[in-house]
């Protein structure tokens, strides 16, 4: 799934629209776009104001992501949308939606800790054991992760080192065969 457009579901489209139109400038995309019935005049205004979907409670997560997805059209560019809405859509275990959101964020900002970790949580989830432990290893290297987040970071190298005993641990989480 890394790295491979959306063949499916609701980017389909817009992937489509987004590989027609690489060529042209911003501006004529745009027009293009609005043009073809592909993006809504609502597009122009930026992503409102997530921080209300940060902590959300767990039993209201469907509702949760059904909100967040209808911000869909004003967010086409924001990192923090598709992180917001993959962790939405992970806590309902909608793995393919979630993994989807996820690299989309990241694409969009590579920096995006938040997605990154959610990723790596939808990767160990969907049984991409390895992907998540590099991708936990990448995250535990990083300089600017927050007290305390390294520790839950080396638990999923924990478990797959419990499962497979070839599996070496070395120094703060990381996987040697």
């Amino acid at each position: 799934m890394i790295n491979e457009p959306a063949k499916s579901g609701m980017y389909a489209e817009l992937n489509k629209e987004i590989r027609l139109a690489r060529y042209l400038s911003r501006p004529l995309q745009l027009v293009l776009l609005i043009f073809a019935g592909a993006l809504p005049i609502s597009s122009f205004a930026a992503c409102p104001d997530l921080s209300a979907f940060y902590q959300s409670d767990a039993a209201a997560s469907a509702v949760l992501q059904q909100q967040i997805s209808q911000l869909l059209p004003e967010c086409l560019e924001s990192s923090e949308f598709f992180a917001v809405y993959g962790a939405a859509q992970l806590s309902n275990s909608d793995l393919a939606g979630a993994l989807e959101s996820l690299e989309r964020a990241l694409l969009l900002n590579p920096e995006n800790g938040a997605a990154a970790i959610d990723y790596a949580q939808a990767l160990f989830e969907e049984g991409q054991l390895f992907t998540a432990l590099e991708m936990n290893q990448q995250l535990i290297a990083r300089e600017d992760l927050p007290e305390g987040v390294d520790a839950a970071l080396q638990r999923p190298a924990r478990a797959v080192a419990s499962l497979y005993p070839s599996i070496q641990l070395t120094g703060r989480g990381t996987c040697r065969l």
